[in-house]
C-alpha cells in the first residue's frame, strides 16, 4: 500500500485533496477467531496452510472473542451497531434490542428500543445514558442505572441513520444530535419544547441545524464539536456558537463511494479521523484568533476498503475490507464469497504499512463492508460484524515473552521482562509476567547456555532470576537444584560466586560443593568467597583440611600462597590458632609477630621456631645484614624474651639443622637473658668462630660458662688467634699465650695489653727479652710502657741499630718532665684548696651563738669564768655568748652597748613570745658577726712576733721553728656541747 499526505486549511471549509494510490497485495497471517476460547482466558494464533516469512514478525495485537451470553444472542439475533465506554459494551440488534454487556460478554441489561434494526447506539462520557436510533424513526435515551421511567424518546417521520449523545448529556445538557435519510441533521434539546416539525410523541425541542440532498450517514460528537457525514464531505459544526466550522470535501474515489458507509472517530488528542471507501483521512480542528478551522494532517489512499479508523500512537488503526473494486462490485451484485476483514497498521509519518493481520470472523463470506464497524474501547478496540465481537488490544509483556518463549528465544524474552520492569517497552503491562514465569524463562536460558558451554554466562543468569531475599523452602530448593546441576556439567566453579549468603540460606552441603570446585579450579575465587562468605554457611573446619590436601599435590607458587592465607582463615575461624600461624608464616603474613604477642600466643608457635626465623630474614630483606640486627627482629626477639614459655632447648633442636638461625637466636637469647643462654655456650663459640668471628674474642671475655679445652680447639681449627690468646691466658699459659702474640700477630701493643692484663713480671722479662733484637718491639716498649725505659735502653744490644729510637727517648723523657710538672701543679693546687677550705671553717667556727647558763650548764668551761670580765658565768638567767673555739663570754663583755641593748630587747621578752624572742635575738647576733676577744687578740700577736700558724685552734699555735706555742692564761680548749 502507498499513499500520500497533504495538509491545508481553510477558514469554513476544506477541499478533499486527491491522492494517488497504487495497489499492492501481501500475504498476512490468518488469525481465525473460532480458536479463541469463549472465556478469554487462552489466546491462539493459528498459522495458515503455508509457511511464510511472516512467522517470524512478531504480531502487534492480541485477539479474544467475547462469548458468554453474547454468543447465545447473537446466536438468535445478529448485531447492527455497536459502541463501547470503559465499563460495559452495548448492542443493537437488527430485532431493535439494545444490550448492555460487560467485557466477558455477560448481558447486563436489555430493553426492546426499536421495532426495527437499530442503525446506531451512542453513550454519553459518564457512561450513564444510552441512545439508540433506529429504522422505525425513533430516537431512545435510556438510563442504564435507572428504570425505564427516565427515558426520552423523540419520534421522526424518516429512519434515523446514526445518533449522538452531548458528553455531558448526564450532567443535565439533555441534548443529542441525529441524522436521518432525508438529509436533516436535528439537535435534540429534552430541556426544551418540543420540536414541531417531528413527528410522533415526545417532549423537547428539536432544532435542524442542517440539510443535505443526500442521507446524514454517521455522526460524532467530542466537547463543542459534532461532525457528520453527508452528501458533500464530511461537516463540523461548534455547538457553543451554533454554526458550522468547516467542511472537509469528499475525497475523489475509485469507487462508488456511496456503496460504503462513512466513519468517523474522534480521537484523544482532538484529531478527527475519517475513513470513507479506499479514502483515509485525519483532520484537526484548530483555534486561532476566535477563528475555527480545520486542518488535513494525514491523507492517504488505499487499495482496500476502510471499514473503520482508529489512533494507535504515531500510526492509524485500519479495518480493512478486500480490494476496493471488488467490494463494490461485490456489494452491487450482492455475491458471496467475501474474503476476511484485515487489521492493520498504518505509520502516519511513512505511510507504511507496519502490521497486518487476518480476521476470518464468523459468516465473513456473506458480509459487506458496511457490516462491519471497529469502535473504540476499554484498553483497546472493537471489531464487531452480525454474528461476532472481537476485542482486540495492543499485545503485553505477556504475550510478548509467550511468542518468543514459542520460538526459544528465551534471552530477548527475558531482556524484555527486566526492560518492562525498569519502564521501557510494555511497561504498562509489566505485571503480566510473574516472577515465577520470569524465573521459568530465565532457567531455560541459564539451562540452554550450560548446555552449550557458556557456563559463566549461565551462571550470571541464574543469579539474575533464581528469588533472593526470602526465605522460602522453594527459593532454597531452586537453588540447590541449580548447584547440582552446575556440579554435573563440571562448572560449579562458575556459579559459586553467585550463590547467596543471606536469604535464601543454601544447605551446607550446597556452599562446600561449590568451594570444593573452586578450590580445585580457581584459588583467586576461592580466597574471594571464604572472606565474603559467612563462616555458619559451611563447616570451615573440613574445606581447611582439603585444602591441606591440595597443598600436597604440586601446586604453582602464587596458588599456594593463596590456600595457605585461606586456610589460616579458616583455621582461626574453627579457634585453631596453632595450625592459622603456621600458614600465616609460611606466607610471610604481616603482622604476625604482633599478633602473638597481642593475643598471648605463645604455645601456638612453641613449635615453628625455624618459621619465625624465616620470617625475620624475609621481613629484612637482607642476606648480609650484621647479627646484632638480625638478633633484634621481630620474631627471634619473641624467642628470646619467652624463655619461660618456650624453653630455649626447645628451639636449639629445632634450629640444629640451620646454624644460621641458631647462631641468631643464641645471640638474641644472650642479648635478652644471659642466664638461659649458658648451657649453650659451647655451642655459641662455635657458632660465632664459623659465622661472626671478630665477636667471638668479645664473647670469650664476657662469658664464663664455655669450656676452655673446647673454645681453645675451636679457635685453633678456624686459626682465631686472638681467642687463643684469650683462652690460654685464662687457662695459666701466658707464655704461650705472649708467644703466639708476637710470632703470630706480630702486634707490640697487644704484646703490652696483654702482659699488663696477665700482671706477671715474668710475662715482662719475657717479652723484654724477646723484644732486645727487635727494633719494632723496642720502639713499642718505650713507647707504650709497660717496662722501665731505662730497661728497655740497658737490653738493646750496643750493635744493634734501632731506627726513630731518638725520636722515641725524647718523646720519653719529655713524657717523664710533663708528669713531674704536673705533679707539682696538682700539689700547689692541692694546699692552696686546704689553705682555702681551711681559712673557711675558721671563719664558721668564729660565729657567736648565744646560749643560757640555766639552759646550758654543760657548756660552761671548768672555770666557770667569763675570759673578759673574770666573772662567774652561771648567774641566774645569765645570756652568754658561746664560740666553737669552745671560749664562752657574757654577751655585756662582748658585744658593744648600743648592740648588748638590742639583743636583750628580745631576751626581755622570751617570757612572752617563747621560742620567737630567742629567734629574734640570735638574729640580732649574728647580724654584727661578733667574733671571739680571745682568739682574735691572739691572731692578731703572731703578726707582731713574726710567728708563723696554722690551724684555728689557740692550743696549735706554731712558731717558724715548727714549735707549738701555748697561751697560760687561756685555759684548755673544751667541747662545745650545744
Amino acid at each position: 500500500m502507498t499513499a500520500t499526505a497533504r495538509s491545508a486549511e481553510t477558514g469554513s471549509s476544506l477541499d478533499a485533496d486527491t491522492v494517488d494510490a497504487a495497489s499492492a497485495t501481501h500475504d498476512s497471517p490468518c488469525i481465525s477467531t473460532d480458536a479463541v476460547s469463549d472465556d478469554g482466558d487462552e489466546e491462539k494464533e493459528e498459522d495458515g496452510d503455508e509457511e511464510t516469512d511472516s512467522d517470524d514478525e512478531e504480531p502487534a495485537l492480541r485477539y479474544r472473542r467475547l462469548g458468554g451470553s453474547l454468543s447465545t444472542l447473537l446466536t438468535r439475533d445478529s448485531a447492527s451497531s455497536v459502541t463501547a465506554t470503559s465499563r460495559f459494551l452495548v448492542v443493537g440488534t437488527h430485532w431493535g434490542n439494545v444490550v448492555v454487556l460487560d467485557y466477558s460478554g455477560t448481558e447486563v441489561q436489555r430493553w426492546r428500543a426499536h421495532s426495527a434494526a437499530v442503525s446506531c447506539v451512542s453513550v454519553d462520557r459518564a457512561g450513564e445514558y444510552v441512545a439508540s436510533s433506529g429504522d422505525d424513526g425513533r430516537v431512545v435515551v435510556r438510563c442504564v442505572a435507572s428504570d425505564a421511567e427516565d427515558t426520552v424518546i423523540a419520534q421522526y417521520s424518516r429512519a434515523v441513520r446514526c445518533v449522538a449523545l452531548d458528553p455531558l448529556y448526564s450532567r443535565g445538557s439533555r441534548r443529542f444530535m441525529c441524522g436521518a435519510t432525508d438529509g436533516h441533521v436535528v439537535l435534540h434539546d429534552a430541556n426544551a419544547r418540543r420540536w414541531f416539525g417531528a413527528a410522533g410523541g415526545g417532549s423537547g425541542e428539536d432544532t435542524i441545524v442542517f440539510s443535505s440532498s443526500g442521507p446524514v450517514q454517521a455522526l460524532a460528537w467530542a466537547d463543542d464539536l459534532v461532525a457528520w457525514a453527508g452528501e458533500e464531505g464530511v461537516h463540523v459544526y461548534d455547538v457553543a456558537r451554533g454554526q458550522r466550522v468547516a467542511l472537509v470535501a469528499r475525497a475523489a474515489a475509485r469507487v462508488q463511494a456511496d456503496a460504503f458507509a462513512c466513519r468517523l472517530q474522534w480521537t484523544p488528542a482532538g484529531a478527527l479521523a475519517v475513513a470513507w471507501g479506499d479514502s483515509v483521512q485525519e483532520v484537526h480542528v484548530r483555534r486561532r484568533n476566535g477563528a475555527v478551522y480545520a486542518e488535513i494532517s494525514v491523507a492517504l489512499r488505499t487499495d482496500f476498503v476502510a471499514c473503520g479508523v482508529a489512533p494507535l500512537d504515531d500510526s492509524l488503526l485500519l479495518l480493512a475490507y478486500g480490494d476496493a473494486e471488488t467490494a463494490a462490485g461485490r456489494a452491487d451484485a450482492g455475491r458471496s464469497g467475501a474474503p476476511p476483514v484485515e487489521l492493520r497498521v498504518v505509520s502516519r509519518a511513512q505511510m507504511e504499512e507496519l502490521s497486518s493481520d487476518v480476521l476470518a470472523l464468523a459468516a465473513h463470506e456473506v458480509l459487506q463492508p458496511n457490516d462491519y464497524a471497529l469502535a473504540p474501547c476499554a484498553d483497546g478496540w472493537l471489531v464487531a460484524s452480525p454474528k461476532q465481537l472481537v476485542l482486540v488490544s495492543l499485545r503485553g509483556l505477556r504475550d510478548h515473552v509467550d511468542w518468543l518463549a514459542e520460538r526459544s528465544r528465551w534471552a530477548t524474552a527475558l531482556q524484555a521482562i527486566d526492560e518492562a520492569r525498569k519502564g521501557g517497552r510494555f511497561a504498562s503491562s509489566a505485571a503480566e509476567v510473574s516472577d515465577e514465569r520470569r524465573q521459568q524463562i530465565g532457567e531455560r536460558l541459564a539451562r540452554e547456555l550450560l548446555h552449550s558451554g557458556c557456563a559463566a554466562e549461565a551462571a550470571r543468569v541464574c543469579s539474575h532470576v533464581l528469588p533472593r531475599a526470602t526465605t522460602s523452602a522453594a527459593a532454597a530448593e531452586a537453588w540447590d537444584a541449580w548447584v547440582y546441576e552446575f556440579a554435573a556439567a563440571r562448572a560449579l566453579a562458575e556459579l559459586a560466586g553467585e550463590l547467596p549468603t543471606g536469604a535464601p540460606r543454601l544447605s551446607a552441603a550446597a556452599y562446600e560443593m561449590a568451594l570444593a570446585h573452586v578450590l580445585v579450579h580457581d584459588t583467586r575465587e576461592l580466597r574471594r568467597l571464604v572472606a565474603r562468605w559467612p563462616g555458619e554457611l559451611y563447616g570451615a573446619q573440613s574445606v581447611a583440611l582439603a585444602i591441606d590436601d591440595r597443598l600436597a599435590c604440586g601446586l604453582p607458587p602464587d596458588d599456594v600462597e593463596r590456600l595457605k592465607r585461606t586456610a589460616a582463615e579458616l583455621y582461626d575461624r574453627v579457634n585453631q590458632p596453632a595450625r592459622a600461624l603456621r600458614y600465616l608464616l609460611e606466607v610471610f603474613a604481616p603482622g604476625v609477630v604482633e599478633r602473638v604477642r597481642r593475643e598471648h600466643l605463645l604455645d601456638a608457635v612453641r613449635d615453628k621456631a625455624e618459621l619465625l626465623l624465616r620470617y625475620d630474614d624475609h621481613m629484612l630483606a637482607a642476606d648480609d645484614a650484621p647479627l646484632a640486627l638480625r638478633a633484634a627482629q621481630p620474631a627471634v626477639s619473641l624467642l628470646a624474651d619467652s624463655a619461660d614459655a618456650i624453653p630455649p632447648s626447645s628451639v636449639v633442636r629445632q634450629l640444629v639443622k640451620t646454624p644460621v638461625h641458631l647462631h641468631v637466636y643464641l645471640h638474641a637469647l644472650r642479648t635478652h637473658d644471659a642466664p638461659a643462654a649458658q648451657p649453650f655456650a659451647d655451642l655459641q663459640v662455635e657458632l660465632y668462630a664459623e659465622y661472626d668471628a671478630h665477636m667471638l674474642l668479645p664473647f670469650l671475655r664476657a662469658s664464663q660458662a664455655y669450656s676452655l679445652d673446647r673454645a681453645l680447639r675451636v679457635c685453633e681449627e678456624h686459626a682465631l688467634v686472638p681467642g687463643m690468646v684469650h683462652v690460654l691466658g685464662r687457662m695459666g699459659d701466658g707464655r704461650r699465650a705472649l708467644m703466639l702474640i708476637i710470632e703470630r700477630l706480630h702486634d707490640v701493643r697487644l704484646a703490652i695489653d696483654f702482659a699488663r692484663e696477665q700482671g706477671d713480671r715474668a710475662l715482662w722479662d719475657d717479652l723484654l727479652m724477646y723484644a732486645r733484637d727487635k727494633p719494632q718491639f723496642i720502639l713499642g716498649l718505650l713507647e707504650h710502657g709497660g717496662v722501665p725505659p731505662v730497661s728497655v735502653l740497658r737490653a738493646v744490644p750496643r750493635e744493634l741499630r734501632v731506627p726513630g729510637i731518638r725520636a722515641a727517648v725524647v718523646r720519653v723523657l719529655a713524657d717523664r718532665r710533663l708528669l713531674v710538672e704536673l705533679s707539682t701543679d696538682c700539689r700547689r693546687i692541692v694546699l692552696a684548696d686546704c689553705d682555702a677550705l681551711a681559712a673557711r671553717v675558721r671563719r664558721a667556727r668564729h660565729h657567736a651563738v648565744p646560749v643560757r647558763s640555766d639552759e646550758h650548764p654543760d657548756a660552761l668551761p671548768l672555770s666557770k669564768l667569763c675570759l673578759v670580765c673574770q666573772r662567774p658565768l652561771d648567774t641566774p638567767h645569765g645570756a652568754l655568748l658561746a664560740f666553737w673555739c669552745a671560749h664562752v663570754f657574757h654577751d655585756s663583755c662582748v658585744l658593744l652597748p648600743d648592740v648588748w641593748r638590742q639583743s636583750q630587747m628580745p631576751a626581755a621578752a622570751t617570757a612572752v613570745a617563747g621560742v620567737q624572742g630567742k629567734l629574734d635575738r640570735s638574729l640580732v647576733i649574728s647580724r654584727f658577726a661578733c667574733k671571739c676577744p680571745v682568739c682574735e687578740q691572739f691572731d692578731r700577736a703572731p703578726e707582731a712576733k713574726g710567728l708563723v700558724h696554722e690551724g684555728w685552734s689557740p692550743s696549735e699555735r706554731t712558731d717558724a721553728a715548727g714549735r707549738v706555742e701555748d697561751t697560760p692564761a687561756v685555759p684548755p680548749i673544751q667541747q662545745l656541747l650545744i
